[in-house]
């Protein structure tokens, strides 16, 4: 990587700095712990599990926030008050500026992660302390963790298809729809495809269009780890490695295909 991207990078993450992002997510994260700590017990039953389900569920909406709040304003604001004109009428190429853009945002949210797993931690240590006896059999830290890992890593795999999403619209406001409809379809896509695999009434027309929209749209359901650490299930190391590939081959190719599409555009 070279210093031109690093420069980028650094000056994106200072960006976030700037506009207080790690002291909206620090506040996120306690009103979260604050809302657990305070609503679970009237539950009543499971509440062990109830937590770690909450927190994983914060974790990834404050890296879907950070997205949404702070990375696609960015990228739309660079075009819109042509900042972007500046970097580049620089000694800095194109897909420089995508690459640095794109680490810089991936700082953040790793950054955001931290921050979030800290309060999320404590929280799920409290209960475990507080109602032993809900205490899941087969619970494990290390699934925990990495349960939260693959939501960060799911968020960045969101975030390369925003930037590619980014590099064919110009309205920022089609990019945001654009973007709310590929987080729901992500979501909920291998859960579709599953149940539209094994009808014997669908079409293959129609079963043909949600594979291909599959392959398309982030898997982001894939990266749904909740099971694992909530049951303590053990993780086969292969799907690990299968999540940890396909993640890193959507967004190189998404990033790819955005700085391909990027040079093209007329500015």
């Amino acid at each position: 990587m070279n210093n031109i991207i690093l420069r980028i990078a650094w000056l994106s993450f200072n960006e976030g700095i700037r506009q207080r992002t790690i002291y909206g997510v620090s506040a996120f994260g306690l009103i979260m712990a604050a809302a657990a700590y305070t609503f679970i017990p009237f539950i009543g039953f499971d509440v062990c599990r109830v937590v770690i389900d909450f927190m994983l569920m914060a974790v990834s909406a404050g890296c879907l926030m950070i997205i949404f709040f702070l990375c696609l304003p960015g990228l739309i604001g660079d075009i819109r008050d042509q900042t972007v004109y500046f970097v580049l009428s620089c000694p800095v190429s194109r897909e420089e500026y995508i690459l640095g853009r794109f680490f810089g945002f991936t700082m953040i949210l790793f950054i955001a992660l931290v921050i979030l797993d800290v309060p999320a931690l404590l929280m799920v240590k409290l209960y475990m302390m507080k109602y032993p006896g809900y205490v899941p059999l087969h619970f494990e830290w290390h699934k925990l963790l990495l349960a939260s890992f693959f939501r960060f890593y799911a968020a960045l795999v969101f975030l390369s298809f925003v930037f590619l999403v980014w590099s064919i619209m110009e309205s920022g406001v089609l990019v945001s729809i654009a973007a709310i409809i590929a987080y729901l379809i992500g979501q909920n896509i291998n859960t579709v495809k599953n149940i539209a695999m094994a009808s014997k009434t669908m079409g293959i027309a129609a079963k043909k269009l949600i594979v291909f929209a599959s392959w398309i749209f982030p898997n982001l359901g894939y990266f749904n780890l909740n099971t694992y650490a909530v049951y303590g299930v053990k993780l086969p190391e292969y799907y690990m490695v299968k999540l940890l590939v396909y993640g890193l081959s959507y967004m190189s190719i998404a990033i790819v295909i955005t700085m391909f599409l990027f040079k093209r555009r007329d500015l």
